[in-house]
């Protein structure tokens, strides 16, 4: 058995070994073998990219349904680690685009921008930069702001009593009011 649990599961049987996710993989952790992906767990961090482009939807999001919260005394949400790591790449570029309208400068190549961002994937380095455009850096520091409050809500600091899954909901309509 792994000593790694996973979120990201894969079904062999509708894996074709297109290489899609292995392109994509912001950590390498996809090898095919034997005409089958396999997922490294130990460089694995959940961030759900190979799910997302894989065309044979060979990859899936393992997950309980909220409702399971209610079993436990403490509930605690855990984001992936990659979330954070993702709105700081988002933030560098979008900083980086403001520079060149307002200030002049002009925009780093893809070379500098994967040294920029210790990057070493063009693929990721493309949907960083399409994800950029989509989020300007308002939008980024108010979802960060929300998140902050939040955890802070979920550990009991002025909740006003609500659940965690009242706060859950709550949450997520700020963010895709924004």
């Amino acid at each position: 058995m792994d000593r790694f649990f996973h979120s990201v599961t894969l079904d062999k049987d509708k894996c074709l070994g297109c290489t899609n996710c292995i392109k994509r993989c912001p950590t390498e952790a996809i090898r095919v073998r034997e005409g089958k992906a396999q997922i490294i767990s130990e460089r694995c961090i959940d961030c759900g990219e190979c799910i997302r482009v894989c065309p044979h939807h060979a990859k899936k999001a393992r997950y309980d349904h909220l409702s399971v919260l209610e079993g436990w005394k403490y509930k605690i949400a855990i984001p992936a680690p990659a979330l954070f790591g993702q709105f700081k790449e988002l933030f560098i570029v979008n900083y980086l685009r403001w520079t060149a309208r307002h200030k002049g400068m002009p925009f780093p190549s893809d070379a500098e921008l994967m040294r920029i961002l210790k990057k070493n994937n063009v693929y990721v380095l493309g949907e960083i930069k399409q994800n950029a455009a989509n989020w300007d850096n308002r939008r980024v520091f108010n979802i960060l702001g929300l998140l902050r409050e939040y955890d802070a809500k979920s550990k009991g600091m002025n909740a006003g009593g609500a659940s965690d899954g009242e706060l859950l909901r709550e949450l997520l309509l700020k963010i895709f009011l924004l």
